[in-house]
């Protein structure tokens, strides 16, 4: 998702509905400041929240998705002028409306973490045409350590038959050192287009990997398994 694009929306339906930044937060369960940073372009709402939005104000929510679908071809038609051609005209239009429809209705789950340790908040969108995953939070729970690291990697990996493949990462590398807990306050993921294995998605095989290494060199890995839970909003 454009973040930008996605901020001028959530502006625009605000002002036209003459809401203050506090009014609209309210509507979602959220601060005026979150609503200030996605107007900003500097933030997204999970998805979650997005489908709210879409749906209290009558918004297209692939209009924010970016969904692209094939569309029809007119003007070959009004060209055609053999008979004969005019069935399989009718069939094409027939199986290319159907694949819009089919592929336009979103289902949504959120994605949480699966051990104690770590507390993860995201969302995945999904349907026959495109596949979104949001994680706009990962925070440690486990002992506080005042462990400074040079190198720290974050990864999103998708387990298939005990083979791991990566599908994105955080993409924020760290200057000098930081603990844990200062480098997860910036991790964030937007994965786009996501074409998973399991197309229901009914079964997580998501996991969230961190290397951390030390002055010393020691190397500290976490390896996050991620559980869908069904949007219940």
């Amino acid at each position: 998702m454009d973040q930008e694009k996605v901020g001028k929306i959530i502006l625009d339906i605000r002002k036209k509905n003459n809401l203050t930044q506090k009014e609209f937060a309210d509507m979602f369960g959220v601060t005026y400041q979150a609503v200030s940073k996605w107007e900003n372009g500097k933030n997204i709402p999970d998805i979650s929240i997005l489908k709210e939005i879409c749906e209290k104000f009558d918004i297209d929510i692939n209009h924010i998705l970016d969904v692209k679908t094939k569309a029809n071809n007119t003007s070959a038609i009004k060209n055609i002028v053999i008979i004969g051609l005019f069935l399989i005209t009718v069939l094409v239009v027939f199986f290319t409306q159907f694949n819009y429809t089919k592929g336009k209705s979103f289902e949504f789950k959120t994605i949480e973490a699966s051990c104690d340790n770590f507390n993860i908040s995201g969302s995945i969108a999904y349907n026959d045409l495109k596949s979104s995953i949001y994680i706009s939070n990962v925070e440690y729970c486990g002992r506080k350590e005042s462990t400074k690291f040079k190198k720290i990697e974050c990864n999103l990996f998708e387990i298939e038959k005990s083979k791991s493949i990566k599908v994105g990462s955080c993409g924020y590398d760290i200057e000098g050192e930081v603990t844990l807990d200062e480098y997860l306050k910036k991790v964030k993921f937007n994965i786009d287009n996501y074409s998973s294995v399991c197309k229901n998605y009914t079964h997580s095989r998501l996991q969230l990997e961190i290397d951390a290494t030390d002055s010393d060199n020691n190397l500290i890995s976490y390896k996050i398994p991620l559980k869908l839970k069904d949007n219940c909003k």
